[in-house]
């Protein structure tokens, strides 16, 4: 598989800017500042792997169903039904056929 690696990114009504870091294999995505982190050190599965939660988590987001563990301020719990879950899928297949060549 080969990845686009693209500068931007419509994700529902926000246009996030996609940073590709060279240093990291991890990934992060900051809401407030409308950016999306992609380490590209790792291999190619490992890029995508990192892409696919990114973005799910936004999407979680999105449909209100993230919540802040109140035990521990970084982790967070997803409760959502199977409507909500295949709405999000259909999402992030448009969108992760954004960044597949």
């Amino acid at each position: 598989m080969k990845l686009r690696r693209l500068k931007r990114i419509r994700i529902g009504e926000v246009i996030f800017t996609v940073k590709w870091d060279s240093k990291d294999d991890g990934g992060y995505f900051d809401y407030g500042e409308k950016t999306i982190s992609i380490g590209i050190k790792g291999n190619t599965m490992r890029q995508f792997a990192v892409i696919v939660h990114e973005i799910k988590e936004i999407l979680n987001i999105n449909q209100y169903v993230r919540y802040t563990r109140p035990d521990t301020l970084k982790d967070y719990e997803f409760h959502y039904g199977h409507r909500e879950h295949s709405a999000m899928c259909n999402d992030l297949a448009g969108i992760l056929n954004e960044f597949i060549k």
